[in-house]
C-alpha cells in the first residue's frame, strides 16, 4: 500500500476520502472516510483587562467595552495595558500593535488619551474595548509651612560692654529689627524640583538663594520701615507656584546704631 497526504477542506466543512482496495484476483472494494473539521471559534471576549498605574472605572466585565482611568497622575508619562482573551487562540492588538500587553505613552495633564484593545476570534469576528485615560492638570506645590526667619547674624545687636556677646541696652538680636537692608531669611528647605521665591509686602522681589543655608536675601536694598516677608516655592517642571507662606514682620532701620 501507499500513503498519501490529503488536503482537507476549511474549518467547519467535510472532506470525503475514498480508498479503493484491489485484490490480486482483480476484485475491488471501496472504503469511504469522512473528515469533519470543527468550525473556528467565535469567542472575541476578554477574560481580563488591567492598567498600571491606575484602575479601570467601572470594574472590568467581559460584556462591557468602555472604561475610564481617572486616577493616573498629571505627570505620568506611560501606562501599561494588559489584555487576556477568553479563547487562547484569539489574537489581541492594543492601539493596532499585536500582543497582549503594551506600554502606551501619555502626554501629561490636562489630557484624555484613548486606547483601543481589539480582540479577534479564530473565526475573524472582532470586538473593540476602549479605555480613556484622563489626566488632571498639574497641581501647584503646597505653600511653605512656616514663615521666613530673619537669621540671627542679620538681626545682630550692638555689643555690650565689656562682654561683646551681650547686647547693649535697647538692642536685641531676636526682635526682627535690623539695620541690614538686604537681610537674609531662612526658609523651609524646598522639595526636589522646587525653587523658592521671596516676597516683600506681597510683591515678589529678586533674591539670591543659598542652598546650603536655605536662606533668601533680596538683591536690592529694602526701604526703611515695617515690611511683611513671605516666601513661595515653584515647581521647575510645571512653573506652577505655591501660595505664600505665613508671614514675618520685620523692621528695616538703617539709622539705628544696632539692630
Amino acid at each position: 500500500g501507499q500513503g498519501r497526504s490529503i488536503t482537507l477542506n476549511g474549518a467547519g466543512s467535510n472532506t470525503s476520502i475514498n480508498i479503493l482496495v484491489t485484490a490480486p484476483n482483480g476484485s475491488q472494494k471501496t472504503y469511504a472516510v469522512n473528515v469533519n473539521r470543527a468550525a473556528l471559534g467565535g469567542n472575541n471576549n476578554l477574560s481580563g483587562l488591567t492598567v498600571s498605574p491606575g484602575t479601570l472605572s467601572p470594574a472590568f466585565t467581559a460584556a462591557r467595552t468602555a472604561y475610564a482611568v481617572n486616577n493616573a497622575g498629571s505627570s505620568t508619562t506611560s501606562i501599561l495595558v494588559t489584555a487576556a482573551p477568553q479563547d487562547s487562540s484569539a489574537t489581541v492588538a492594543i492601539n493596532a500593535q499585536g500582543g497582549n500587553a503594551r506600554s502606551i505613552p501619555l502626554p501629561g495633564g490636562p489630557s484624555s488619551t484613548e486606547i483601543e484593545v481589539l480582540v479577534i476570534a479564530p473565526n475573524s469576528t472582532d470586538k473593540t474595548y476602549l479605555i480613556t485615560v484622563n489626566q488632571p492638570a498639574p497641581a501647584a506645590p503646597p505653600a511653605p509651612a512656616s514663615a521666613p526667619d530673619l537669621i540671627t547674624e542679620d538681626d545682630s545687636c550692638e555689643p555690650g560692654i565689656p562682654d561683646p556677646a551681650v547686647c547693649a541696652p535697647g538692642t536685641s538680636n531676636v526682635d526682627n529689627v535690623t539695620n541690614v537692608n538686604t537681610p537674609r531669611f531662612r526658609v523651609p528647605q524646598p522639595a526636589a524640583g522646587e525653587t523658592p521665591s521671596l516676597y516683600v509686602d506681597g510683591a515678589e522681589v529678586s533674591a539670591n538663594f543659598d542652598q546650603g543655608a536655605n536662606t533668601l536675601a533680596p538683591t536690592a536694598a529694602l526701604n526703611d520701615g515695617v515690611r511683611t516677608i513671605t516666601s513661595t516655592v515653584t515647581n521647575t517642571a510645571t512653573t506652577l507656584e505655591s501660595a505664600q507662606s505665613p508671614s514675618l514682620t520685620v523692621t528695616i532701620d538703617t539709622n539705628a546704631p544696632g539692630n
